[in-house]
C-alpha cells in the first residue's frame, strides 16, 4: 500500500502523511491557502497566510506555492528568506516561479 511505501521513505513520507502533533492553527491555514490557490483566489489566500503569527516551514512551503501560481517574485522571495531550512518543495516551487 502507499502508507507502507511511505513509511519506509520518512523523507517522502512527511509530505504525504497529515503530522497529528503539528498545530491544529497552522493544519487549518495550509489547507485555506491551497484551497485559495486552486480556485485562483491569490489575495485571499494570501490574507490567510498573513493571518499567521508563527508558519512553520509547511506553511511557507504551501505560501510560496500560491505566490508561484500568482507569480508574486517579491513576495516569494521574502517567504524563501524568512525560511530557516530549505526544503525539496521549496527549491522546485522557487524554479518553478523562476520559470515562468
Amino acid at each position: 500500500s502507499a502508507r507502507r511505501f511511505l513509511e519506509d521513505k520518512p523523507d517522502k513520507a512527511r509530505l504525504k502523511i497529515v503530522d497529528p502533533a503539528r498545530p491544529l492553527h497552522l493544519r487549518t491555514a495550509t489547507a485555506r491557502i491551497t484551497d485559495h490557490a486552486r480556485r485562483r483566489r491569490f489575495d485571499e489566500g494570501w490574507a490567510a497566510y498573513q493571518e499567521v503569527t508563527d508558519p512553520d516551514d509547511d506553511l511557507r512551503i504551501t505560501a510560496l506555492g500560491l505566490c508561484a501560481k500568482a507569480l508574486w517574485w517579491a513576495r516569494a522571495w521574502e517567504i524563501w528568506d524568512s525560511m530557516a531550512q530549505k526544503h525539496l518543495n521549496g527549491y522546485n516551487t522557487m524554479i518553478d516561479l523562476c520559470a515562468r
